[in-house]
């Protein structure tokens, strides 16, 4: 064990830093000059000086929110409480250094608490480099040792309200497989945004206000590295109810015959029951419906907007084969078969999240859809028909 330069130092001077800071956000910290003791024969320092704090019952903020995936209010009210902690942490003199999901634990309670302050930085360490760079798939891709003050920490706080905020609009955007630290984006993607399948995917939810705004500042703390000349209000977030519906999209004002309501208690859409419909633009089904039959929506090339209820488990063969008007669609957690040829033809579509719950995706699905360019297949498949995406954007 090696004793890294200015530890000694480094750790005093935090110390002192938040000896009298009251926040739920941090927790008390001591420091011991002379506590640990290590028996080394390949390194002369054998005494280390330890900055021991208070002990904080939760898990990981990553862990928490898939504990939870399955309760919407239950994210939204994760997203508003980071929205708070970020205020508050843009207005103090000093920074955490290390913000990432591992660095954050949520209580029983659903607050978030901040550990790991080994990295911060408090203002008796102006002019000196940092003694680590945090994780790469929070850091900005420009950021060096000496890019180290009270902005540190301002891009990974844009990328973890910007995440949070997305996953609770759309859980299945959580990430599936294991290694990275990211919750939605990963170090690749700040180094190439046009690139980015991660940024795509948030195409399908700028009808939610506060997901734009945040994007805005995502951006901008991407180009300017810090967020010194905005308000830190921009984070603010409104506080859900618990038991909340998610946003819905805003209202529009519809002709005859372009908005249909299927009445409450459906619990089929019929084969062919819209299949051929050029003037309708908006359906809304009924939240008891489980199945959409083959080529219910065949050839309705003005629909542009449909809400999925939760409770939907199938689509069928060209269901929405034809649709050359609909942008997006969100798939219910619950669906799992995705039947032949269901989205072939949707020229339109660029955004399709997958949910973790599908099994069984037909031949030739996304047949032709020219303008997809997210597209995130769930590891619970167990059956992909042949060429399912042939004619699909190339970069997928």
């Amino acid at each position: 064990m090696k004793d890294q330069e200015g530890r000694h130092e480094a750790y005093s001077m935090i110390a002192e830093e938040l000896e009298y800071v009251e926040s739920p956000y941090l927790v008390h910290v001591r420091y011991y000059e002379k506590e640990l003791f290590v028996s080394s024969q390949s390194a002369s320092d054998t005494v280390f000086p330890v900055l021991l704090m208070d002990w904080v019952e939760g898990v990981p903020l990553d862990r928490y929110l898939r504990q939870h995936a399955d309760e919407p209010g239950t994210l939204r009210l994760a997203a508003y409480r980071f929205s708070r902690l970020a205020m508050w942490l843009l207005t103090q003199p000093f920074a955490h250094g290390d913000i990432k999901s591992d660095n954050i634990l949520m209580t029983a309670d659903g607050e978030p608490v901040l550990v790991d302050y080994d990295g911060m930085f408090v203002p008796k360490m102006a002019g000196r480099p940092s003694r680590e760079l945090d994780s790469p798939d929070y850091r900005h891709p420009a950021c060096t040792a000496e890019a180290f003050d009270e902005h540190t920490d301002d891009f990974s706080l844009a990328v973890l309200a910007l995440s949070l905020k997305a996953v609770s609009l759309d859980p299945t955007l959580l990430p599936r497989k294991a290694g990275g630290d990211g919750l939605l984006f990963a170090a690749a993607d700040f180094l190439n945004l046009p690139e980015s399948q991660a940024l795509r995917s948030l195409a399908a939810l700028f009808y939610d206000e506060e997901l734009v705004r945040l994007t805005g500042l995502f951006l901008l703390a991407h180009s300017a590295r810090t967020l010194s000349a905005v308000s830190f209000r921009l984070f603010a977030l409104e506080k859900p109810a618990v038991n909340e519906p998610p946003a819905e999209e805003p209202e529009e004002e519809y002709a005859a015959g372009e908005l249909i309501i299927v009445p409450e208690g459906t619990t089929v859409i019929s084969r062919e029951q819209f299949k051929g419909n050029t003037q309708v633009k908006c359906i809304r089904l009924s939240e008891g419906l489980t199945e959409i039959e083959a080529l219910a929506f065949q050839g309705c090339t003005s629909l542009v907007s449909l809400r999925l209820p939760d409770g939907l488990t199938e689509i069928g063969e060209s269901a929405f084969s034809g649709c050359t008007s609909l942008a997006s669609l969100h798939l219910p957690s619950g669906l799992t078969k995705i039947g032949w040829w269901a989205f072939s033809g949707c020229t339109s579509l660029t955004s399709l999240h997958l949910p973790s719950g599908l099994t069984e995706i037909g031949w030739m699905a996304f047949e032709g859809c020219t303008s997809l360019t997210s597209l995130r297949l769930p590891s619970g498949l167990t059956k992909i028909g042949y060429m399912c995406r042939r004619g699909v954007n190339k970069d997928l």
